[in-house]
């Protein structure tokens, strides 16, 4: 659905680093505590300095002289070194960033688990009536694609659910992640606990989900 973008408020931006399709979205947390995915940025074939200078170029382009100012998130593995054939780039991600004037925040100790059951907490309808979690359909076309099933978990040969969703389908797989990040570093300021797995079934409400609320399989 079309979201509204407040000037007067915070952009988090969210970053899912990789050579193939680097990721970064855009969002902001709306007056009833809401986050609102407002943009989508998905690279190909660029490195990270590339990328995030691109990013930069067309925040002026799309926010001129925002004051209320941006807050950064990103995968705790960007702090690795990554190999100069795998992802053509000697730094480490994070660093890069920050060369840029971007100081990106992360969160060590979440599995994808964690961050996927957030994301299915923030789908879920809330007293008011409406979700937590928005996507503007225009602006973040691969996300929605992602929502809309090409993001899955897929089945086993002998028709079982593996535990994992299917992380080779790029670019859609990089967008889901890189929501992961942030709704992670943004759980608190969303009024989310983390979830301890090793509490009883009983205590969780059940999901119903697949993927992020996904069909387990993508038709055309």
């Amino acid at each position: 659905m079309p979201t509204t973008f407040n000037r007067h408020k915070v952009i988090y931006r969210t970053w899912d680093f990789g050579y193939h399709a680097p990721v970064c979205l855009f969002a902001q947390i709306d007056s009833q505590g809401r986050l609102h995915l407002i943009r989508e940025l998905v690279g190909r074939n660029q490195i990270t300095h590339d990328f995030a200078e691109r990013v930069i170029k067309l925040c002026e382009d799309w926010y001129p002289l925002h004051a209320a100012g941006y807050e950064d998130y990103c995968d705790p593995a960007g702090q690795q070194v990554k190999s100069l054939e795998s992802d053509k780039n000697e730094k480490r991600d994070i660093e890069v960033l920050s060369g840029l004037g971007i100081n990106a925040n992360y969160e060590y100790g979440w599995s994808r688990k964690d961050g996927r059951t957030l994301v299915h907490r923030l789908l879920s309808m809330r007293a008011d009536g409406t979700p937590g979690l928005r996507v503007d359909e225009s602006t973040c076309p691969t996300l929605t694609q992602a929502f809309l099933g090409r993001y899955v978990f897929p089945e086993t040969r002998d028709g079982r659910i593996k535990e994992e969703p299917d992380d080779d389908t790029h670019p859609w797989a990089d967008v889901m992640a890189s929501l992961r990040y942030l709704v992670i570093g943004l759980h608190r300021k969303l009024g989310l606990s983390r979830i301890q797995f090793n509490v009883t079934p009983a205590m969780l409400t059940p999901v119903d989900y697949h993927g992020y609320g996904s069909p387990t399989h993508y038709r055309d």
